[in-house]
């Protein structure tokens, strides 16, 4: 089940989420936060998607449809502030369940800033900037759900690391996650290097395919 915490406004929730020690990840990683203004463009290397994968984005997009409808944009932006953020959890757990994803704690905040989200794999924790879906500006509506996407994704990306042959993930790729996680660079530090790591292409491509299909800006 997903635990939710809301921090917008004065509502504030607070729950604990416990992660079990991975063997293959050895240093404690909280990814870089999805920031709207980093200088280099993200990468897209659809050669990194797998049928699987393939299957999984079909499946995403056909959630996205029954929880926000067809025309996904127009719905959103026709919805009070508190209507656009009681459709997250929702929309979160039935992507979870599909990816076989549990654990995974929701945690909303409202802030002035780049930062869109992040996922932080020692506790489990999925953080949304829900500034970016107040607003009526298409390109943010769309980079909020992207965000979800893509952060949803690195969950996975942890989970085939955790688990042999979790969405088929061979002895190869989860040994490669494995080293980009030990070595990830963050955005902060190396722009360009954060964004050519595996660990972002594949999250980054993953979710731009899933919107392409479900977003109209």
């Amino acid at each position: 089940m997903l635990e939710v915490i809301v921090a917008v406004a004065a509502f504030i929730l607070t729950t604990t989420a416990v992660s079990s020690t991975v063997e293959w990840l050895l240093n404690e990683v909280i990814l870089s936060p999805r920031a709207r203004q980093i200088p280099q463009k993200p990468v897209i290397d659809e050669s990194l998607l797998r049928a699987k994968d393939r299957e999984m984005i079909a499946q995403s997009q056909d959630i996205f449809r029954e929880v926000l409808g067809e025309n996904m944009i127009a719905n959103v932006s026709g919805k009070t502030p508190q209507e656009r953020i009681d459709t997250i959890p929702e929309l979160v757990t039935k992507l979870a369940d599909l990816y076989g994803l549990s654990g995974i704690t929701l945690r909303l905040f409202q802030e002035k800033s780049s930062n869109y989200g992040s996922y932080n794999w020692s506790n489990g924790e999925l953080a949304l900037n829900v500034q970016y879906l107040m607003c009526n500006d298409p390109e943010a509506i769309r980079e909020f759900y992207d965000t979800i996407v893509h952060e949803l994704r690195h969950a996975v990306q942890i989970q085939m690391v955790r688990q042999p042959d979790f969405w088929g993930a061979d002895l190869e790729l989860r040994a490669k996650l494995a080293h980009n996680f030990n070595h990830y660079i963050r955005a902060n530090r190396d722009p360009k290097g954060y964004m050519e790591q595996l660990v972002e292409r594949d999250a980054f491509t993953f979710a731009y395919v899933t919107m392409e299909g479900v977003c109209k800006c």
